[in-house]
């Protein structure tokens, strides 16, 4: 049986694609195979792609017009079969020696999701550019305990990340579980979905930098804001508010993850809007209270950012 399935989506990234298979090929391992998804790209992608899947077999290529990434993610879940499975941006790349140190760690814990650590290389630079701008808290790495108990500890000491190319899992853990299609941020949802199933019973953290996230220009990241920034964090931000009536042992923590997610589309929403008329502020603050929020300080504050939005400036202090 594969113990790793990598899946990779794929759209117009010819200038940075063969990094990142390049950083899979280099992984020292038989047993693994990489699931390239090509996302309806128009420029000369696929062919990158082809050239690695004709000389190595553990890539296998399949091509479909374009979905968007939750779409291809999905269809990488669909096709792969290895044990566990890890997802990669095709503009990132895994250091040397990644895979192994993945699925030695999972076997020998008998984990159900492995976190790692990441660092950035900031695109047209040489590797003095390659900073370490995120690290994990030092209270969870090298212990194991539950998904629901590491994302109170992730949220309770500031250092949650939503992204799901930051751990692999158990390939048995995403059976009913999918990123939603259409939607922009779709970690957000996805990743909180997986922690909290009361099925993921054993999360370790290690502090090994495995994965190198290239920070560029026009990527999703880093592209303006849209309507579908906005509506993506709304939609997101409904789920999880369903999911914390669900949740007791997460409750506290969910509420103020959610409240940091409406800050974010408030901001977002600004951002594209510049100008919220006195309507559209009061439709936001009813919004805001559907979602059951605790009424603290920071409740408080997220209205505040909404009837004042001069207050913005402040958010470094309130929200880190």
């Amino acid at each position: 049986m594969l113990k790793l399935s990598v899946v990779v989506p794929i759209y117009n990234v010819e200038l940075y694609l063969e990094d990142c298979l390049r950083s899979l090929s280099n992984q020292q391992r038989e047993d693994i195979e990489f699931i390239l998804i090509n996302d309806g790209s128009t420029d000369k992608s696929k062919e990158v792609a082809e050239g690695f899947v004709n000389i190595d077999s553990r890539f296998k290529l399949f091509n479909y017009k374009n979905g968007g990434l939750s779409f291809a993610r999905n269809m990488g879940v669909k096709h792969s079969q290895g044990e566990y499975i890890s997802f990669l941006d095709s503009d990132d790349m895994y250091e040397i020696g990644c895979v192994n140190l993945i699925i030695k760690t999972m076997d020998s814990d008998n984990l159900d999701m492995l976190y790692f650590d990441r660092k950035l290389f900031l695109d047209g630079g040489d590797s003095s550019n390659i900073t370490s701008t995120f690290k994990r808290d030092i209270r969870v790495i090298d212990k194991v305990m539950s998904g629901q108990e590491f994302f109170c500890l992730m949220s309770k000491y500031r250092n949650y990340s939503s992204s799901a190319c930051y751990f692999s899992c158990k390939r048995s853990l995403l059976e009913g579980t999918f990123f939603e299609e259409g939607l922009l941020h779709e970690d957000e949802l996805f990743t909180p979905q997986l922690l909290l199933d009361i099925k993921v019973k054993r999360v370790l953290c290690l502090g090994s930098k495995l994965y190198i996230r290239r920070v560029r220009e026009n990527s999703i990241m880093t592209q303006k804001v849209s309507m579908r920034n906005v509506e993506s964090y709304k939609f997101v931000c409904e789920k999880l508010a369903k999911i914390k009536v669900e949740n007791d042992i997460t409750k506290s923590y969910l509420d103020t993850h959610l409240k940091k997610l409406v800050f974010l589309f408030t901001k977002k929403k600004l951002e594209y809007e510049r100008n919220i008329s006195f309507k559209d502020k009061r439709n936001i603050i009813n919004w805001v209270s559907s979602l059951s929020l605790k009424k603290n300080f920071l409740y408080y504050m997220l209205l505040a950012f909404i009837c004042f939005p001069w207050l913005l400036h402040m958010k470094n202090r309130i929200f880190k």
